[in-house]
């Protein structure tokens, strides 16, 4: 709410609205490593708080904020149809009967406040939220009427479904002597690769993002030499396949090479 109030006394525009979060973040960073600083036998705990869990909270945790997630979801969703309306400039949400004032008011005091209790009882866990929603978005409606009830179902869920024990990712490195042999293979040829294509790619105009491709080539079969589980090699493979077609489709808007 404190980036909104400064940006709307900036010019209500989209950078002075993230310039704004910028500098309202950078003050409350400062503020939180002054009450590391001050309270550092409860280091442990202050850190636990900044990394977010769901294991430190119970029943009487949720009990405290349903109330407040009732009564904040529902003002938030009695305003979907003036949220739809501002995707539209604010002339024409007014023409279309919406109050762009009134509703990034209110809207934006009901989730600040939301957020907040959330953020008190089970620490910050942001990623959730930016992501969901565009999931969400992108993958079934991009109305309000929709996008609001969905994301917090869906993010609950997932939320949930994250911070236990049912879904854990294990990445490692696998180094024995087979590792070893194959990982020379790899980068000798890739050596062998890169030493050729510096001449023959030196006056293309997509010289970089040649180099990048085959180096995110090498990174992925080095990435299945080492792999110490099955989901670390299924992950390099895709990788391969992604830098392989990046590579064959490099010069797609080459005529001779698509003849080729």
């Amino acid at each position: 709410m404190c980036a909104a109030f400064i940006s709307i006394n900036a010019g209500k525009t989209i950078p002075s609205l993230l310039l704004a979060g910028v500098a309202t973040a950078a003050f409350l960073t400062s503020c939180q490593t002054y009450f590391m600083h001050k309270y550092y036998s409860s280091m442990q705990e202050i850190y636990s708080w900044i990394i977010g869990r769901l294991l430190t909270s119970g029943w009487d945790e949720v009990i405290t904020i349903t109330p407040y997630f009732l009564i904040c979801f529902l003002i938030i969703y009695l305003f979907r149809k003036e949220l739809d309306l501002l995707r539209l400039s604010e002339d024409e949400a007014r023409m279309l009967g919406g109050n762009p004032n009134i509703t990034y008011f209110i809207v934006l005091t009901a989730s600040s406040l939301l957020t907040a209790v959330a953020v008190s009882l089970s620490g910050l866990i942001a990623f959730v939220g930016l992501v969901i929603p565009h999931i969400v978005r992108l993958t079934v409606s991009s109305s309000y009427r929709v996008m609001i009830p969905l994301s917090a179902l869906v993010g609950g869920a997932f939320l949930t479904f994250a911070d236990t024990k049912l879904f854990s990712l294990y990445f490692g490195i696998y180094i024995d002597s087979l590792a070893l042999i194959m990982s020379s293979v790899v980068t000798s040829v890739s050596l062998l690769v890169h030493y050729y294509s510096i001449s023959y790619m030196k006056d293309d105009t997509s010289f970089n993002r040649f180099f990048i491709y085959t180096n995110f080539f090498t990174f992925s079969m080095l990435l299945i030499v080492f792999a110490n589980n099955f989901l670390q090699l299924y992950i390099g493979w895709e990788l391969v396949g992604l830098s392989s077609y990046l590579l064959i489709g490099f010069w797609i808007k080459k005529e001779s090479a698509i003849k080729a």
